[in-house]
């Protein structure tokens, strides 16, 4: 479904970023392979064409996260520190809040619809939000917190199709929600790492919903995609279907399970893996890996590794490879089919994430997948630097064109801790006085 415009941009707790306000926005990746901060400015969006100019960027190796998941708050800390001073430098800003792009390897999606008497009456903003509530109140998430609650269908007396129902006079209103919800325990966390860095959470994203609205075109949204996000501790995808998200999933693997593999198939240093991935590896064995020779050293031989070099046919770092890109590939499938998404239904697939560099993994996704497949990477971004306009950088730039353009939640998730009872729940028009913010109420109320 397409955003809410306007006025109407206010039912959402994850406001569009308004041109006049002074505050940049800053998203902050937080991954298992690197931890990356961007910042935009308000006169660097182009709302015309949904274009970003970049203010500021800066990453920084991840340390005391695993799976998406806090396992270190100290080092987690520190390399947040270090990849928001960065942004903060090249931006000359200062940030007190940041939005968060979660990659945690647990996201859930769920599929609810609600039926509300409207009584030949117009359908209005209230009426919208009684059904939004009711269709929430319904679903019972106990210890998982609300990440997206996303309208993806309207129906007015049984015909759906509906662009935005506001306006039109029904007896009955219909709606689908698509609700994303994460572990309660492990958003806390995250949450509370971030805090310790001084900085607010503004709002988060789900890295594979994010992915999707940095990487697909409208075309593909539109007509049905699947998002591939091959991250370094998690496997991330989404399903676009008529313009907005349908599915979210993720898979607790990812390209660092593979430098594991390397780094014990070959008996070699963890650094040393991860460097023979990226530059020699590959998803599929070409026809001269068995005469080129690869160069390593083993683990534990003495002080001078350069002293203590084995060499080895490439075809064994890629037989290495190869197996563990088919059984994560084989997983996505397995989601996908379970969920209902056929080919016929989502013929496309964007692979995005560090992993997709790796050279054949587009032909083992088209095999394995049954789909047409092509890589993604950031779209509509200007001023990206070192390498962050590569398909690694996906879900930090659709954090921001989240935050930025929508689409926005059907309701307010209180800054995406609703469910947490020690949080204080903000109030609504507590920005107006106190005699407009009594009328107001009572015009929302009678």
């Amino acid at each position: 479904m397409a955003p809410f415009r306007k006025k109407h941009e206010a039912l959402n707790g994850i406001r569009v970023l308004p041109a006049s306000r002074p505050e940049p926005l800053a998203v902050l990746d937080i991954g298992e392979s690197k931890i990356a901060c961007l910042i935009v400015r308000p006169e660097g969006v182009r709302r015309e064409d949904q274009v970003l100019r970049i203010a500021g960027q800066g990453h920084q190796c991840s340390r005391g996260i695993r799976g998406g998941v806090v396992v270190d708050m100290d080092a987690a800390e520190s390399a947040i520190r270090a990849a928001v001073d960065k942004a903060e430098r090249m931006a000359g800003q200062t940030l007190s809040q940041v939005r968060l792009c979660l990659n945690a390897g647990n996201i859930s999606s769920h599929h609810l619809s609600v039926d509300i008497d409207i009584g030949g009456h117009e359908v209005t903003d209230r009426d919208l939000m009684r059904a939004y509530h009711a269709a929430i109140a319904q679903f019972p998430t106990p210890g998982r917190s609300l990440l997206h609650a996303l309208p993806t269908n309207y129906a007015v007396d049984g015909r759906g199709g509906v662009y935005d129902p506001r306006g039109m006079f029904a007896e009955r209103l219909s709606i689908d929600l698509h609700l994303m919800t994460v572990p309660t325990v492990g958003l806390k966390n995250l949450r509370h790492v971030v805090e310790r860095c001084h900085l607010d959470v503004a709002g988060i994203t789900a890295s594979p919903y994010a992915a999707g609205l940095s990487a697909l075109t409208a075309d593909e949204k539109k007509l049905g995609a699947v998002c591939v996000d091959l991250g370094g501790g998690t496997t991330g995808l989404s399903v676009f279907r008529d313009g907005t998200v349908q599915y979210a999933d993720t898979i607790a693997v990812g390209s660092h399970h593979i430098t594991n593999d390397i780094a014990r198939g070959l008996s070699t240093p963890l650094a040393v893996a991860e460097r023979l991935k990226t530059m020699k590896g590959a998803a599929v064995i070409g026809p001269r890996d068995d005469y080129e020779q690869i160069e390593f050293p083993q683990l534990g031989e003495g002080h001078n590794p350069a002293q203590n070099q084995v060499q080895s046919p490439k075809i064994y770092l890629n037989r290495i490879i190869g197996p563990r890109i088919e059984e994560t590939l084989e997983m996505v499938a397995a989601r996908l089919t379970a969920a209902g998404y056929t080919p016929a239904q989502c013929p496309r697939v964007v692979l995005v994430g560090g992993g997709s560099q790796l050279p054949g993994v587009r032909e083992v996704a088209t095999r394995i997948l049954g789909r047409q497949t092509r890589l993604g990477r950031p779209m509509r971004l200007i001023g990206l630097i070192d390498g962050a306009e590569g398909p690694g950088f996906a879900s930090a730039t659709g954090g921001l064109m989240h935050g930025c353009f929508g689409p926005q939640d059907a309701v307010t998730t209180a800054g995406v801790f609703s469910q947490d009872p020690t949080r204080k729940r903000e109030m609504p028009h507590a920005h107006l006085p106190v005699m407009k913010r009594a009328m107001a109420w009572v015009m929302e109320n009678f």
